[in-house]
């Protein structure tokens, strides 16, 4: 029997649609069984057949759900009772997992604290082989009117919404029309610019949330806060923990290969505006830097391990060659194309005549790059701190087509567009202020502010009303007491820089080039 063309075609386009159809229903109904807090390196684990998704790893992964949402809420009693979490040692030990894993994740900060001191509680029914609910106390942040600490549940909600807010704001200002390896440069540079390492280990050095507000917090916080900001752009991001060596940084999946990033390492210590080390990004283990002692990455791993992922960082495709493992400078972004400083002069060289060379130069793919200003200049010759300026040590700033840089006495401006240059601010002695405390917390001072490109000296008073918390009054015109108030009167949100001296790298008592980082920062912030 013959079938016609057009009825076979028919049949045939049928039976396409009906596969096709149950290739979506298939796949989607393997997606639908992910709960939505799942990590999304997980995800892409899964979808890559890294990971077999079995009964187990769903099970795993609606506890932690489950716990997320708990804690995310701040639930004092966490209905687990759908879980059904028998009272066996296996389910104990699988939900101590499972609470280990999820107390860690960035949006469970005020979760993670008070699960590391106080723990959580089990409850259930006598007559049940179940366990029912969970229990947490958070750690009290707040007093009440009896001068008692207490935790005050929308203080810390507050808290939470804060942070999502700050996180989205820093995704934001990343590029739109960028590949994700650029993606995650802009993120790393974006870190060690506007972030400081506290090496005093405060209590709260761990917390994102408080990293983000004071600007300063440990790896923990370091690495927490980019893998956060990385997977609000869709990019999958893990914490790798080194407990041997009491650091954490991140492993991050470019396509269907895993990589270091440390952006703690990417921040000098003690903190230097405008230098960024990149000896730490995108690095497989074998060329991960350890420190002068052979410390920092040793005997590492993830927690997601609990959930099946099995990670190596071999591929060395950007451990050498690259532009950025060279660069010392962030990279400035404008129409396409990205500027940073190479420096060209020996350190040795440098000691020895006093002079550096450096040029500013361009690039579009990180492999080659051509010249765009030349800077031949003069170093600080300071012998107990020549190991920070032995090089040319100028940060780089880019706001719309002009960079901002200095060499050990300018801060200078080069626009890529139209060729235009000049120098915004010259440091000298003679421009620290006359600053003097007329008591009662009024500050009689000579302001000078960076306005478009502009100085502007004026005097001014300022009054504070908590003064005496602040700072000695028998002491207001030292050094430490001017880096006090130019952290009140500068906040970092006016448009226009109000600063009370030009010692603003603080506490040295000298003018010199680290001044001059800060007030390139600040002027154009």
């Amino acid at each position: 029997m013959k079938i016609g063309f057009k009825r076979l075609l028919a049949v045939s386009i049928t039976v396409l649609l009906i596969l096709l159809q149950s290739f979506f229903v298939n796949a989607s109904a393997e997606e639908s069984v992910l709960p939505q807090s799942t990590p999304l390196i997980i995800k892409t684990a899964i979808a890559d057949g890294e990971i077999e998704l079995t009964d187990e790893l769903i099970r795993k992964l609606n506890i932690c759900d489950t716990l997320y949402n708990g804690f995310y809420g701040l639930e004092t009693r966490i209905d687990i009772s759908e879980l059904k979490l028998a009272k066996t040692q296996e389910d104990y030990d699988l939900l101590r997992e499972c609470l280990t894993l999820v107390t860690d994740h960035p949006d469970l900060f005020i979760a993670r604290d008070s699960f590391i001191k106080n723990g959580v509680s089990l409850y259930s029914l006598s007559d049940s082989k179940y366990y029912s609910q969970i229990g947490i106390n958070y750690l009290e942040n707040s007093v009440n009117a009896n001068n008692q600490k207490i935790f005050d549940r929308e203080l810390a909600l507050s808290q939470i919404e804060e942070y999502e807010k700050l996180t989205k704001e820093i995704a934001d200002k990343v590029p739109k029309d960028i590949t994700d390896i650029e993606k995650l440069l802009f993120l790393y540079d974006y870190i060690a610019l506007n972030f400081e390492y506290d090496t005093e280990l405060k209590d709260d050095s761990h917390d994102v949330y408080h990293f983000l507000i004071n600007k300063m917090g440990v790896c923990d916080a370091y690495s927490k806060t980019f893998n956060k900001v990385v997977g609000i752009l869709g990019i999958p991001t893990a914490q790798a923990v080194s407990d041997v060596d009491a650091h954490a940084w991140t492993i991050v999946k470019i396509g269907e290969k895993y990589y270091h990033i440390d952006s703690t390492w990417a921040d000098p210590t003690p903190d230097m505006s405008g230098l960024v080390n990149h000896s730490c990004f995108l690095k497989s283990t074998s060329a991960f830097p350890t420190n002068q002692n052979g410390y920092g990455h040793r005997d590492w791993y993830l927690r997601e391990s609990f959930l099946g992922l099995d990670v190596e960082c071999e591929d060395n495709t950007y451990d050498n060659g690259y532009i950025w493992n060279d660069a010392v400078t962030p990279f400035g972004y404008y129409n396409g194309e990205y500027y940073y400083i190479d420096d060209l002069t020996a350190e040795n060289q440098a000691v020895e005549t006093g002079k550096v060379s450096a040029v500013i130069r361009k690039t579009k793919d990180f492999l080659n790059a051509t010249d765009v200003l030349n800077i031949d200049t003069s170093i600080w010759l300071d012998t107990s701190n020549s190991y920070l300026l032995q090089n040319y040590n100028s940060g780089l700033y880019m706001v719309g087509s002009q960079i901002y840089y200095n060499d050990s006495k300018n801060l200078m401006y080069y626009d890529v567009e139209n060729g235009n240059s000049g120098t915004v601010f010259t440091v000298e002695n003679s421009n620290i202020t006359d600053f003097n405390y007329l008591g009662n917390g009024d500050f009689e001072y000579n302001e000078f502010s960076v306005v478009n490109g502009k100085v502007v000296f004026t005097k001014k008073h300022y009054i504070l009303s908590d003064m005496g918390s602040m700072l000695n009054e028998n002491e207001a015109s030292y050094s430490a007491n001017l880096v006090s108030m130019r952290k009140y009167i500068s906040d970092g949100y006016s448009e226009n820089v109000c600063l009370l001296k030009a010692d603003l790298s603080g506490y040295d008592g000298k003018v010199d080039v680290r001044d001059l980082v800060v007030l390139k920062k600040l002027a154009i912030s």
